[in-house]
């Protein structure tokens, strides 16, 4: 990560992703992804509402059946959190967090994937905060519900407050 400064951060990283698909017990399929990717985030605030857009490109390399594909992808999420039981997100604050991110591909299939998500969250610091909520996840024609809980680190040497 490089803080650009409090609102402003940019990100590189690499990802593998072995994936297998089953049906009734009995992998179907299976498929490695080697990613590169690069990503843009800026933040704001109107109000008690926050702001965070995400740019990301992606550069793929998807192995399956002895073959490897390249593919680019474009990934927007726009993520909105206000604070419930304060006016301002500070300690000890339960808050409200709302995101959907769209996948795209940069060819002749561009729709890929969606993502929308709902959460409660309690902020206990500024280093450490939870969340439990909802995701919708349209993947091609296929949807999936999904329960999530997560714990979110925060050990950045900005201040991003």
């Amino acid at each position: 990560n490089y803080h650009i400064n409090g609102s402003a951060m940019a990100t590189a990283g690499y990802a593998y992703i072995p994936t297998e698909s089953y049906e009734k017990g009995n992998a179907l399929s299976s498929s490695k992804e080697n990613r590169i990717w690069e990503q843009f985030i800026l933040r704001n605030a109107v109000g008690r509402f926050s702001f965070e857009h995400r740019y990301r490109l992606e550069q793929r390399w998807i192995s399956s059946n002895g073959n490897t594909r390249y593919r680019d992808r474009v990934r927007y999420r726009l993520m909105i959190t206000v604070p419930l039981s304060k006016p301002t997100m500070e300690d000890k604050t339960v808050f409200l967090a709302v995101y959907d991110e769209l996948f795209v591909n940069i060819d002749n299939s561009p729709f890929d994937q969606n993502r929308l998500y709902g959460a409660l969250g309690y902020r206990l610091n500024k280093n450490l905060s939870f969340q439990g909520g909802y995701l919708r996840h349209r993947l091609g024609a296929l949807s999936y519900d999904r329960l999530q809980f997560g714990v979110f680190l925060n050990n950045s040497l900005v201040k991003t407050e």
